[in-house]
């Protein structure tokens, strides 16, 4: 149970058959920092803009729900491109 999960920050994209494509789960702690906590575009879905449209909607909704900063980490070994994505923002 994390105290200061709030759904409304949790954002999906899902394709027109149903699967799901994309999806953000960010959280803002005590001190209005907000943090993309997972990020992620399933298989079959990348290179399509995805992953960056989530991200830029992920930090829209932390700073709409009173993020004065935020932040993420990733695995820079990814073989995903997530490092550059988020170099690119």
């Amino acid at each position: 149970n994390q105290p200061n999960y709030k759904s409304e920050l949790d954002l999906v994209a899902i394709a027109p058959t149903g699967t799901l494509a994309a999806f953000c789960k960010c959280q803002l702690n005590s001190n209005q920092i907000g943090w993309i906590e997972w990020l992620g575009t399933r298989r079959g879905f990348r290179k399509l803009g995805l992953g960056k449209t989530m991200l830029f909607a992920g930090l829209s909704q932390l700073q709409k729900a009173g993020a004065t900063t935020a932040k993420l980490s990733v695995d820079a070994d990814s073989l995903t491109g997530a490092t550059k994505l988020y170099e690119s923002v």
